[in-house]
C-alpha cells in the first residue's frame, strides 16, 4: 500500500561492482548520476543532430535524383514526400516500442534502418526503391529522434540528481555529526548528498540500504552487497521501490535498538545473477517481486495462500533483504519473481510496481467480490488499495 513511488537514491550498484574505489573511512557524497549518463547524452544528443541532417540536406538533390531515374510528376511527389510518411508512423510507433524494448535499443535500431535505408536510397536503381528507401529513412530517423531527445532529457535528469519529492520524508543518519537529519529535510539534501563515515573493513563490495532502529529513526547505510546463496536465489538490482502505508506502524510505534533492521516488501528490478537451479530468469530480465516470496509448488501456493508457504518468508527478515534498497536477495526466486515485457527505462515502471503489493491487492478484493459487469459495489476506504479496488471494479469481470 505504498504512499508514494521512489527510486533508490544511492549510487548504483553495478558501478561499485565495476571496480569503483570508495574510502570508507571518509565522508562520501552520494549521487544518483550513473557513470555513462555523459557519454549517453553525447551519443543521443550526436544521433538526433544526424538525423536532423539526414532529414534537409536530401531535399536539395532529391527531385534531381527522381528525375534521372525517370520519375513522372506524381512519382517525384512521393519521392518528396516519402519520409514525411515514415516520420510519421515512426513517431506513432516508437513511444510504445521504447517503452516495451528501451529507449536505447530502440534509437540503435532506429540507427541501423537510418543507415541502411541511405545506403539504399543512394543505389536505388528505381524511383520505387527511392520511395520505399526514403519512408525507411523516415521510421529511422523518428525513433532515433523521439528515443534521442527522451535520453537525452533522462541523462541530463540524472546528471543533476533530480528526484520525486516524496522521497524526503525519510531522515538521513550523519554518522559523522553523530545525529539524525530531521525528516523535513529538502529534496536536494537527501537525494544529492548523504555523508557517511565507515571504519575500514574487508568488505570488498557495499550497497545502499534502507534500516529502521525505532520511531522515526530511519537510516540509510551502507551494507553488503547481496551474492546467491543458495541455489534458488536470484540477486536483484532494485529499479523501484515504494514505501506501504504499513511502514508507518513501526515508524510511529517501534521500539529503539541499537541494530537496525532492512525495511521495504515492494520493489522490481533487474536480475543480475541467478542460482544453479532456477530457471527461466537470466540476466538483465527485468522482474517484479511480491510483498512475500514463496516456493509456488506446496500445497498452500497451489491454492493460493503463498503467504502461508512453509518455505516462504518476508523480505527483510531472517537475513533476506529489504525492498528499499540498491539489490535484493531473493529467495525461491523460480517461485517468486515474475517477469515483466520492458527494459529497465521503460517510463511504465512506476505503474508496474504497483503489482507488488497494491494493486494485485485490489484485484484481488475485486476478484474476491465476485464482481461481474453491471455490478454495484460499495469500496469501503479510499486508500491506495482501495482505489485500485475501484480501478479493479470498473473493468471486465476478473479472470
Amino acid at each position: 500500500m505504498p504512499s508514494n513511488l521512489i527510486r533508490p537514491a544511492f549510487v548504483p550498484l553495478n558501478h561499485a561492482r565495476a571496480g569503483s574505489s570508495r574510502d570508507h573511512s571518509a565522508t562520501t557524497e552520494v549521487t544518483t548520476s550513473r557513470p555513462d549518463s555523459g557519454r549517453t547524452l553525447a551519443v543521443a544528443a550526436a544521433g538526433t543532430a544526424l538525423v536532423l541532417v539526414a532529414f534537409t540536406v536530401p531535399l536539395a538533390t532529391i527531385s534531381g535524383t527522381a528525375t534521372d531515374l525517370g520519375a513522372g510528376p506524381g512519382a517525384q511527389a512521393w519521392v518528396l514526400s516519402s519520409m514525411s510518411v515514415g516520420s510519421a508512423a515512426g513517431l506513432l510507433s516508437s513511444g510504445t516500442i521504447g517503452d516495451d524494448y528501451g529507449r536505447r535499443r530502440t534509437f540503435l535500431a532506429g540507427a541501423l534502418l537510418l543507415a541502411a535505408s541511405s545506403l539504399l536510397g543512394a543505389l536505388a536503381p528505381t524511383a520505387l526503391v527511392l520511395i520505399i528507401a526514403r519512408i525507411v529513412q523516415g521510421l529511422g530517423g523518428a525513433a532515433m529522434l523521439a528515443c534521442g531527445l527522451g535520453l537525452v532529457g533522462q541523462a541530463s535528469a540524472r546528471a543533476t540528481d533530480r528526484r520525486p519529492s516524496g522521497a524526503s520524508w525519510l531522515p538521513t543518519r550523519n554518522t559523522a555529526a553523530g545525529k539524525t537529519n530531521p525528516p523535513h529535510q529538502s529534496r536536494d539534501e537527501f537525494t544529492r548528498t548523504a555523508v557517511h563515515q565507515h571504519e575500514k573493513d574487508d568488505r570488498s563490495s557495499l550497497m545502499r540500504a534502507t534500516l529502521i532502529y525505532g520511531a522515526g529513526d530511519v537510516r540509510v547505510e551502507d551494507v553488503p552487497d547481496p551474492v546467491v546463496q543458495e541455489p534458488t536465489d536470484a540477486v536483484v538490482r532494485v529499479l523501484r521501490g515504494a514505501i506501504c502505508g504499513s511502514h508507518l506502524w513501526p515508524y510511529g510505534s517501534r521500539p529503539a535498538t541499537g541494530q537496525g533492521e532492512p525495511i521495504g516488501h515492494e520493489f522490481l528490478g533487474v536480475v543480475e545473477d541467478v542460482g544453479a537451479e532456477v530457471s527461466g530468469f537470466k540476466r538483465g530480465d527485468v522482474v517484479v517481486a511480491p510483498f512475500a516470496f514463496a516456493d509456488n509448488t506446496c500445497e498452500f501456493c497451489v491454492e493460493g495462500l503463498h503467504t502461508s508457504c512453509p518455505h516462504g518468508g518476508v523480505w527483510g527478515v531472517g537475513g533476506v533483504n529489504g525492498g528499499q534498497a540498491e539489490a535484493v536477495r531473493v529467495p525461491l526466486a523460480q517461485g517468486t519473481l515474475v517477469k515483466l515485457p520492458v527494459g529497465e527505462d521503460s517510463v511504465l515502471l512506476p505503474s508496474l510496481l504497483t503489482l507488488a503489493d497494491v494493486f494485485s491487492t485490489g484485484h484481488h478484493a475485486a476478484f474476491k467480490a465476485g464482481i461481474a459487469p453491471g455490478t454495484s459495489v460499495t469500496v469501503i476506504g479510499d486508500g491506495a488499495v482501495g482505489l485500485l479496488a475501484v480501478l479493479a471494479a470498473s473493468g471486465s469481470a476478473p479472470s
